[in-house]
């Protein structure tokens, strides 16, 4: 009995060490696919609690490597991603976190600026804040597998349906 207890202790351990040698980027598709997953096999299935996974650490990581990527100019707090990054991001990214973790978060209003049209117009272009930004991708990487899911659902029974018409039509 003792033995057993022992075994599963150290498989326990082997698990944690094993998740945390995983990339941030392949933790978040294993989660994207099960989100996936879980919303394609029951299609009427009710996410009622996503907003926990807004502050897991390796998904505001990741949403932190699109934002970069991604460049922009800064939103109305005139903070830029130099700027984050001399704060530093760790420290940058476990303060948004607590904010979402606390639902103390707030978004700030957007930058507006207008751009040239081609027509020698102007348009308007919104500007979130970095933090803003960071938020939003942590968001949209976690609703869009649900979302993809569905459309793919929805896409699937209307290709069907129109093959269907046109089976009956030709008959």
């Amino acid at each position: 009995m003792n033995q057993e207890m022992v075994e599963t202790e150290i498989q326990g351990e082997l698990f944690k060490r094993r998740r945390s040698e995983i990339p941030d980027a392949e933790r978040v598709l294993i989660l994207q696919e099960k989100l996936y997953q879980k919303a394609r096999q029951e299609r009427g299935y009710k996410f009622y609690v996503l907003y926990d996974k807004m502050f897991i650490p390796y998904m505001l990581r990741e949403a932190w490597k699109s934002v970069r990527s991604n460049g922009g100019a800064p939103g109305v707090d005139s903070v830029t991603i130099a700027a984050v990054e001399g704060y530093g991001i760790e420290a940058y990214l476990k303060e948004v976190g607590e904010e979402l973790r606390k639902q103390l978060y707030e978004p700030q209003a957007v930058k507006r600026v207008m751009i040239p049209k081609a027509n020698g117009g102007e348009r308007p272009l919104g500007i979130p804040t970095v933090r803003d930004r960071i938020a939003q991708t942590v968001c949209k990487m976690i609703l869009e597998p649900i979302f993809e899911a569905d459309l793919r659902i929805v896409l699937t029974d209307s290709a069907q349906s129109a093959v269907q018409k046109t089976q009956i039509k030709k008959y």
